[in-house]
């Protein structure tokens, strides 16, 4: 499976959410099952992922991830 980050860097002001998006994509000939993302986040931060798993990511699909970070909350 490969990740792809469009966008490496992202610059907000105090409690102002960052919003990235990703891309999983699988280069391969089988399906990948269950795949399940995790963010480590900077103390006090918290995350949402969008959507927060995939049952499945068949051969040569793409799947978008959109990922909101906030330390407001």
């Amino acid at each position: 499976m490969e990740i792809i980050v469009n966008e490496r860097y992202a610059e907000a002001g105090s409690g102002d959410p960052v919003t990235l998006q990703i891309d999983l994509f699988n280069p391969g000939t089988l399906k990948i099952l269950e795949v399940r993302m995790d963010v480590a986040t900077p103390l006090g931060w918290e995350c949402e992922m969008v959507p927060q798993a995939l049952a499945a990511l068949l051969p040569g699909a793409r799947e978008s991830v959109r990922i909101t970070a906030d330390s407001s909350r």
